[in-house]
């Protein structure tokens, strides 16, 4: 597999038996890494008005979907494993920055950010509360229960 996540002809292990079914893995590779339906034809052997036909399958959509899904945990683990320099980084520059422009976008960035932080640990927390009151069964479905 390349470096952009798309397989190389000369992996074996990547490439299907069935030419369709290699073509079709090519595609759903080159759009989950977010190339163009021209340029994904152009690396798949075939037109822009194909791939439109292959993503009007509803199948095929989920599947491109999907590995869209994939791509994008494999990134928020890479960037999430930067976080702690990133962090690091930000309060050096707070700490000791030459310039008082640097220091304070610096803490610009540390505020806005921590926001945001704070913000959507906010909602995933209520949103996951949620949903633990919709899996948990109610009172009355307890009671009906033999």
């Amino acid at each position: 597999m390349s470096d952009t996540g798309i397989p190389e002809d000369d992996d074996p292990d990547q490439v299907p038996d069935d030419p369709r079914a290699a073509q079709d893995e090519l595609i759903i590779e080159c759009l989950a890494a977010g190339m163009s339906y021209p340029q994904t034809g152009e690396i798949a052997g075939c037109t822009a008005r194909t791939i439109s036909r292959r993503m009007s399958d509803r199948d095929f959509a989920r599947r491109v979907s999907r590995r869209r899904g994939e791509r994008l945990q494999a990134i928020t683990g890479q960037l999430t494993a930067l976080a702690d320099d990133a962090v690091a980084g930000l309060r050096e520059l707070v700490a000791s920055a030459q310039r008082d422009a640097d220091r304070l976008r610096a803490i610009q960035l540390v505020l806005t950010f921590t926001g945001r932080f704070r913000t959507d640990t906010d909602l995933e927390d209520r949103l996951n509360d949620l949903e633990r009151q919709l899996d948990a069964p109610s009172d009355n479905e307890q009671e009906s229960t033999p």
